[in-house]
């Protein structure tokens, strides 16, 4: 999450460098096109970060079996007053791994993926035509 608001922020601020050293524009060009949409990428994964976060955080409230594990050995009380003594800890790896967050990422890399190259091709395109007619 650091290395994405990171991007964003350096994406902001060389937007704004290059704005202070254009001149003025009468809207909403190119610059600004492009602008909006290579920070979509870093926002859309902002918010899917955001979504699998939270997800996680509500089923390991739910019922997280590495949180609910009794301890194996309590020093002040006798071996034979602890349940489950010789029963194996479940594994730290085990607590809230879910199968369709890793679905989700997976997706969401392919997706943005795409996206970023459809638009792209969308905007190099318009680009070049725009420049041919000046």
């Amino acid at each position: 999450m650091g290395l994405l608001i990171t991007l964003y922020l350096i994406m902001i601020n060389t937007y704004g460098n290059a704005v202070s050293e254009s001149p003025d524009s009468r809207g909403f060009g190119q610059l600004e096109f492009w602008m909006v949409g290579a920070q979509m990428p870093i926002f859309l994964a902002m918010v899917e970060y955001g979504y699998v976060l939270s997800k996680v955080k509500k089923d390991h409230n739910q019922g997280c079996p590495y949180a609910q594990a009794q301890p194996l050995f309590i020093p002040a009380l006798p071996r034979k007053k602890i349940q489950n003594f010789d029963a194996k800890p479940p594994d730290p790896k085990d607590c809230c791994e879910n199968k369709r967050f890793t679905a989700i990422d997976k997706y969401s890399l392919v997706g943005s993926i795409i996206l970023f190259l459809a638009f792209n091709l969308i905007y190099w395109v318009n680009v070049s035509s725009f420049d041919h007619l000046r």
